[in-house]
């Protein structure tokens, strides 16, 4: 089970990890409870993954209730536009009420965000809420919402029978998430979502595996189904790593600007930077430590780019301590042409001891082989690409 990188309270046990590229998703069931058009608030705790294809434009479903029928009907639908928060209705005529807020409130990639979304029929009131401050609101959405025949879905929208589509991208992770039949006007994030007598179904996906999420409200015909393996651990990031040190929890790690690699195939450190500014980490780094002792999954992929084929670029990662190799060295040639030669194909589970340091070293025959963060302008002429992984899977 994949574990969380962000920092939460130890009172979270697992969530659900989105995989944008299978078929289906989390599923809650088509119970008329679900049916909310008077008031309505929907809740979640989210964190993004990174993906590059995330554009300004691309929509992202968190929770949505659904239509069968592919006219669009839509009860309600809790999303992202360009990582803003939004909420969505559709009265029996199709007339569309949205509201989302404004690019300043973006949600950031890497963190753990409580987002929230109200609406109110007699007072045509929409709200938006993060981390339990109210971002946005509009009072003219003067419909009710068309109640629909497809299942809550979590992570995905579907339209129609079988079509699911605005799925969460980059393996991002949802947990807590909580429907009610009442406008809350206040979130309580330091602690876990509560059921009381206006909530409809609450998740805290605690689980960890098998197919079902419990819904803790009560009544289990609002159960979810949970495809195998989207369950993802989650821990305090202060087990993990310090303010000093990097820790690459399933999300992209580059390295920083580092040649010339040598041409006599000597082992060079390779220095870290963030692709994000979870920690606002921008220090380089030569290791990554992990505190606490444990089952990490680790992985790594390297790729060259200069104008011969004649260089070849060879990889590896070792323990510090004692230079131990947990994954051995592979080569590869380097690539001629505009494009980067590359794989991802080195993958080992390890049990790391406490305060266990380990380090990613290439080594290269090719004069002038730089190691360059991608999309570097100037584009180098020379250039080594390496991107580590570690996710702790088990104690």
């Amino acid at each position: 089970m994949p574990t969380k990188l962000q920092k939460v309270s130890e009172r979270f046990k697992s969530c659900v990890k989105i995989n944008p590229n299978q078929t289906g998703t989390v599923s809650c069931g088509n119970n008329s409870g679900f049916d909310l058009t008077s008031e309505i608030t929907i809740e979640a705790w989210v964190k993004l993954g990174f993906n590059a294809d995330r554009a300004s434009t691309t929509y992202e479903t968190i929770v949505a209730k659904s239509d069968a029928n592919t006219s669009g009907k839509l009860n309600y639908w809790l999303y992202l536009y360009g990582k803003r928060l939004g909420f969505q209705f559709k009265k029996t005529d199709l007339t569309v009420f949205s509201l989302e807020v404004d690019s300043g409130d973006a949600i950031p990639v890497g963190q753990w965000v409580h987002v929230a979304a109200t609406f109110k029929d007699s007072t045509d009131e929409i709200k938006l809420y993060i981390d339990n401050v109210l971002k946005k609101s509009r009072t003219d959405a003067d419909g009710t919402p068309g109640t629909t025949t497809n299942d809550v879905t979590i992570g995905k929208m579907k339209i129609g029978t079988t079509n699911y589509c605005y799925e969460i991208l980059g393996n991002s992770c949802i947990d807590e998430v909580r429907i009610s039949d009442i406008v809350r006007t206040s979130f309580d994030i330091t602690a876990p979502l509560s059921s009381d007598g206006n909530t409809i179904a609450l998740y805290h996906f605690d689980e960890g595996s098998g197919t079902v999420a419990d819904n803790a409200q009560g009544t289990a015909s609002r159960d979810a189904s949970v495809p195998e393996g989207w369950w993802a651990q989650e821990v305090d990031e202060n087990s993990i790593m310090s303010d000093n040190e990097l820790f690459a929890y399933g999300q992209i790690c580059r390295v920083g600007s580092q040649g010339p690699i040598d041409n006599a195939n000597n082992w060079n450190a390779i220095a870290f930077t963030r692709s994000d500014n979870l920690k606002n980490i921008t220090t380089d780094l030569d290791k990554i430590k992990v505190t606490y002792a444990g089952k990490y999954r680790i992985q790594y992929w390297i790729s060259a780019v200069h104008p011969s084929n004649s260089g070849v670029i060879k990889g590896r990662i070792v323990l510090v301590s004692t230079g131990e190799e947990l994954i051995g060295s592979f080569s590869i040639a380097g690539y001629t042409g505009s494009g980067n030669y590359g794989m991802l194909d080195r993958d080992i589970i390890v049990e790391l001891a406490a305060n266990n340091e380990i380090r990613l070293q290439v080594a290269g025959n090719y004069n002038n082989m730089y190691v360059n963060v991608p999309g570097e302008s100037p584009a180098p002429t020379y250039a080594v690409v390496a991107i580590l992984t570690i996710e702790k899977i088990g104690e």
